[in-house]
């Protein structure tokens, strides 16, 4: 049996870590969680619905999408720079 609670304050966590970079992100409303059925092939389920509303630095508010996509590359592509960097200075970045 899963702690929902546990699993929730995971989801906000994660959230708010986005957040730290796609301002725009946020959660609609509370994990919603299903029990297992027949329909979900016997597995719990937990739905999660966000919002992405995008920043209208180069593109319209609405293309969130692209923003968050642009942000989390963005994102990945500094801490691949911050292990290369710490691995080419004996962990001086």
């Amino acid at each position: 049996d899963a702690d929902q609670d546990a699993i929730t304050a995971s989801i906000k966590e994660v959230a708010a870590q986005v957040q730290t970079y796609v301002p725009g992100y946020r959660l609609l409303n509370e994990p919603q969680f299903d029990p297992p059925s027949v329909h979900s092939g016997g597995y719990a389920l937990v739905t999660v619905f966000v919002e992405v509303e995008g920043a209208g630095d180069y593109l319209p508010p609405y293309a969130g999408n692209l923003d968050i996509m642009t942000a989390a590359a963005t994102k990945v592509g500094e801490e691949i720079a911050k292990e290369v960097l710490a691995a080419t200075t004996g962990g001086h970045a």
